[in-house]
C-alpha cells in the first residue's frame, strides 16, 4: 500500500473525478511525500519503512529514465 501511494506521490499523481491525474500544484508534492513517509515510519517500522521508501524510488527513477532513453532512440 505505501509502495504503490509513493510512487503515485513522486509521479506528482492526485486521483480527480475517479482517474489518476498529474497535479498542477507542485507545492504539494513535497507534503505529500512527507505524510505518506509519516504515516509508512508509524506502521511499519524504520528498516521496513526505508526499504520501501527506496524501492519507490528505485522504481520511479528507473521508469523515468527508461522512458527518456526509449524517446530517445525513436
Amino acid at each position: 500500500m505505501y509502495y504503490r501511494r509513493l510512487v503515485t506521490d513522486l509521479e506528482n499523481k492526485v486521483y480527480k473525478d475517479g482517474e489518476w491525474v498529474l497535479d498542477k500544484n507542485d507545492e504539494r508534492l513535497e507534503e505529500r511525500i512527507r505524510d505518506t513517509l509519516k504515516w509508512a515510519y508509524r506502521d511499519l517500522g524504520t528498516i521496513i519503512a526505508e526499504d520501501v521508501f527506496y524501492r519507490a524510488i528505485d522504481a520511479y527513477w528507473y521508469s523515468k529514465y527508461f522512458t527518456l532513453e526509449r524517446n530517445r532512440r525513436s
